[in-house]
């Protein structure tokens, strides 16, 4: 479908729809739960399409259990029991002296205590709309750490003393599509002061091209604001190359599919090395 615009623009859209059957023995909840679960599912096989329901596609079994993760995050959210990791980004050729750079990681505890892999909770909050929720705690958890880093000198403020640490961050496009998200994250960075360029966000490249205008957009407003970008499992797209030119990064990661198998495959190995050499042309680590 074409729309055109005041100013003669052109902008093309797409629709994908669930459909569900109702024969009224089904719970209002579990009909709802259906509906956005078979939504998904037909944008996950490429949009523009209507997936109907059917039982198979959700047994009771599974329904219930997405719907018990989803009020063990919002226990979660009551009790405090997400915790967040780092990771290390270690240079293969790093010495002892050099800056270090971090991925910023995030668990959440069961009711006993016990730590839940994202694996596990992830799919859930990202199809009940509570993926933003999460993101924004990562992210007001770790300006909190990063300024009381800032306080005890082991990061410094001074920008004439500033080093190039980071720490990374994953966004998804329910943040990426947030229209108050900038708003958030620039109220954060002013009231704690943190240096510039300490604050990384990752994102696929799948939802950059996925969220294109938005993601660029977005970009661009948090650049203003002192932080840095990603690009996630880059060269997976169709025409990864091309869209470096729209979207202000800093540092691309190249998907793993290529890395594993670059040094006993030929092909890999040209990939990453085209990836590469594109990259430092363009000024991007």
């Amino acid at each position: 479908m074409l729309f055109r615009s005041r100013d003669d623009r052109t902008f093309g859209v797409g629709i994908s729809a669930g459909l569900v059957g109702l024969d009224g023995s089904e719970s209002p909840d579990r009909v709802l739960a259906a509906a956005d679960r078979i939504c998904y599912e037909a944008k996950s096989k490429g949009r523009d399409r209507v997936q109907v329901y059917r039982p198979e596609h959700l047994s009771e079994g599974t329904q219930n259990a997405e719907l018990s993760m989803v009020s063990q995050i919002n226990h979660a959210f009551e009790l405090g029991h997400f915790r967040l990791y780092r990771q290390e980004i270690v240079a293969l050729n790093a010495t002892d002296g050099d800056t270090p750079h971090f991925e910023v990681l995030v668990r959440m505890l069961d009711r006993d205590g016990h730590p839940v892999p994202p694996s596990a909770f992830m799919p859930a909050a990202e199809r009940y709309n509570l993926l933003g929720s999460i993101e924004r705690w990562v992210i007001s958890s770790l300006v909190d750490y990063l300024a009381r880093q800032c306080e005890s000198g082991a990061i410094p403020r001074d920008p004439a003393q500033a080093t190039s640490a980071f720490y990374a961050v994953n966004l998804s496009g329910a943040s990426i599509n947030d229209a108050s998200f900038t708003d958030f994250l620039q109220r954060l960075i002013n009231r704690f002061n943190l240096p510039r360029g300490l604050l990384c966000f990752e994102v696929t490249e799948t939802t950059a091209i996925a969220n294109l205008s938005k993601a660029a957009a977005l970009m661009h407003d948090l650049k203003k604001l002192g932080c840095r970008f990603a690009l996630d499992d880059f060269g997976i797209g169709m025409s990864s190359f091309a869209y470096l030119k729209y979207l202000p990064v800093d540092y691309i990661k190249i998907d793993g599919v290529f890395v594993r198998g670059m040094v006993s495959d030929p092909m890999d190995q040209a990939i990453v090395e085209a990836i590469v050499r594109i990259a430092h042309s363009l000024g991007l680590k």
